[in-house]
């Protein structure tokens, strides 16, 4: 070792610590306190030059390039930027939106550019692992005891199960429906115990939608990972002048929810085309009503609750519902079919501006069978 090697260690050690706590200067003086006036310096002068010490993806890429560029691929990057979300914030406008899709910003606000533009990045899953940044080189078992806590359902529960609220104004606290509007957790837990059960399955959500440690965040806005979640048989007879079509659509054991999950308006709807381009369609979604509700003041508002739960069944007993639709002979083709998964209501979509293409994906098509085939 040459005798400039220890020298060029120590400004290596002094950069890297300068750096950790520009990074995060209130976890380095919260560990070390008054003890360690260097690192309240660091803190001190890293505020000075930049007034904003939240962490951010770009911050993290250096050592997880891979997984930051997953990432910025995935809903959970655009979270606030995404169409078909702030088409329905700019109607309903709630700081309960604001806390799970700019989770960097302060709900009570609007989310300042920073907030907007990380989504849901690292440090919203990852916040009980910063630590890790003091320490990058942490030992292995440090870092399974980190993935280990991320594969609780507990994680994915804060902003994927959720009952409905109403905002009564500034000086009401906010009231909370029976009915869940996001209830996938809970579906999940229904589901979990059959697959236990049955295949011996036991992923959970990070398992499911992060496998190998990708961060691309499967989900509705990949086709293939959709066309997993469903399986379809449609078959046509000709009874007169008109096609009978049944189709069976199932949950599959690929999935551990019911199908669609998420958002109150997204729809999983079967749509039947004769030779005449006539189409015919059932839907698979819930429906809500308004209900008049009173709270301990004797003060009167409305609130929303289910009023039928049609999209199909998290896998177990219940997963499969059929389908039956009429429609008009032309020709001797047999009916076309598809099966279209919408992230919202196609009404809501055509009110809100919204194009097709950012709210359905085609999940499954064909030709339907013959009412005789095997």
């Amino acid at each position: 070792m040459s005798a400039r090697s220890p020298l060029a260690l120590a400004f290596a050690f002094a950069f890297a610590f300068a750096w950790i706590a520009s990074s995060v200067p209130s976890l380095l003086v919260g560990h070390h306190g008054p003890h360690n006036q260097n690192a309240q310096t660091l803190a001190a002068q890293f505020r000075e030059r930049a007034p904003d010490p939240r962490v951010t993806s770009a911050q993290c890429a250096p050592c997880h390039e891979a997984q930051v560029r997953d990432w910025r691929g995935s809903l959970h990057a655009r979270a606030w930027t995404d169409g078909v979300f702030l088409a329905a914030y700019r109607e309903e406008p709630m700081a309960f939106c604001r806390g799970c899709h700019a989770p960097l910003g302060d709900a009570a606000n609007e989310p300042d550019a920073i907030a907007r533009s990380e989504g849901v990045s690292c440090v919203s899953c990852h916040a009980e692992s910063l630590a890790h940044l003091a320490s990058p080189r942490s030992a292995p078992a440090t870092r399974e005891a980190h993935r280990g806590a991320h594969a609780s359902r507990a994680l994915c529960a804060g902003c994927h199960q959720f009952d409905f609220v109403v905002d009564r104004g500034p000086t009401r606290p906010l009231w909370h429906s029976p009915t869940p509007m996001q209830d996938t957790v809970h579906e999940w837990e229904r589901a979990s115990r059959h697959l236990r059960a049955t295949t011996g399955d036991a992923r959970d959500c990070v398992q499911c939608h992060l496998p190998s440690g990708s961060h691309a965040v499967r989900g509705v806005e990949q086709r293939a990972f959709l066309q997993r979640a469903v399986a379809v048989t449609v078959r046509a007879c000709r009874l007169g002048s008109e096609w009978n079509v049944r189709a069976t659509l199932r949950a599959t054991d690929e999935v551990g929810h019911a199908v669609p999950t998420g958002d109150l308006h997204r729809q999983l709807r079967l749509v039947v085309v004769n030779a005449q381009g006539i189409e015919r369609a059932r839907v698979f979604s819930r429906t809500f009503e308004r209900r008049l509700e009173v709270d301990d003041r004797g003060e009167s508002f409305f609130s929303r609750v289910q009023r039928f739960d049609g999209r199909l069944a998290p896998p177990g007993p219940e997963s499969e519902d059929t389908a039956s639709i009429q429609l008009p002979c032309a020709g001797e083709r047999r009916p076309l079919w598809r099966v279209e998964h919408w992230r919202t209501d196609p009404e809501i979509a055509r009110r809100q501006g919204l194009h097709q293409r950012e709210v359905m994906t085609v999940v499954h098509q064909g030709e339907a069978l013959s009412c005789n085939a095997p």
